[in-house]
């Protein structure tokens, strides 16, 4: 984690502040819209993972380390959200995404089998299967964006051997990929997981996910991470649709209780 980061999270951890959190979404909620996105390819969906991940983080913070390596702690929390949110509507979405992929190959008669759709998912899955420090050391310096000096103090090394270690991981990520048939030299690699970092999460984001916990610190005790229509948050049946509403447009969430 990044000097940043890590003065953040131990100052919520010791502090347990609205604006020590604010902090630290504001910090991180790129990273994880980015990941919620590519994995889901739904804006609004990313959207939700990404409340549902930091509002874990906020409802686990007294269970989790104090020196906690907080962007891949929120990476691996967004690919787990983002599957489980998957699963709950595949069929729906296999049934949609079908649909219009026959209409157009009868519309073009063809299959363009662009490399970068099908390449995009598979880094993913394939940083999720490194071996922890190899995962921890390409998260910060491709989806963090942090330099080798950043890398090196995480890890307490030089800069150099900062360097050194980010290879070998894009070499044992270049491996992964192989095992799922695709072949890249470490040099694309290296650019392919720059591109997942260039996604940016939408203005009002960080803001609208701090104004929701603002909203409900006091009585959520439980955190709905299914994304089902009805949850039950504090012991409150709350209405999905009302509660997704209420954050985006920066209100507090509307109980219905049935």
């Amino acid at each position: 984690m990044t000097t940043d980061s890590a003065a953040l999270w131990q100052a919520f951890r010791r502090e347990r502040t609205d604006l020590a959190f604010a902090s630290i979404v504001e910090r991180h909620v790129d990273l994880v819209y980015a990941t919620a996105i590519r994995q889901t390819g739904d804006a609004e969906a990313a959207k939700d993972i990404a409340q549902a991940v930091f509002l874990d983080l906020h409802r686990k913070a007294g269970s989790l380390a104090v020196d906690l390596f907080l962007p891949g702690w929120l990476y691996r929390a967004t690919t787990f959200a983002a599957a489980k949110s998957i699963r709950s509507d595949q069929r729906r979405r296999f049934r949609e995404t079908e649909a219009m992929r026959q209409h157009q190959l009868h519309a073009d008669g063809s299959d363009d089998g662009d490399l970068t759709e099908g390449l995009l998912p598979l880094l993913d899955e394939a940083l999720n299967r490194l071996p922890e420090p190899d995962r921890q050391a390409l998260i910060l310096r491709f989806l963090d964006r942090q330099d080798l000096k950043s890398v090196g103090r995480v890890f307490g090394i030089s800069d150099d051997a900062a360097r050194k270690r980010v290879d070998r991981a894009l070499e044992r990520l270049r491996e992964v990929l192989q095992e799922f048939g695709h072949s890249a030299a470490m040099p694309m690699l290296a650019v392919a997981l720059g591109v997942l970092a260039q996604t940016t999460s939408p203005p009002t984001l960080a803001g609208s996910i701090t104004a929701a916990l603002a909203g409900s610190a006091g009585a959520a005790t439980t955190v709905a991470t299914t994304f089902s229509p009805v949850a039950w948050v504090g012991g409150v049946r709350w209405s999905h649709s009302w509660f997704r509403r209420s954050i985006w447009n920066g209100r507090r969430p509307i109980c219905g209780v049935s």
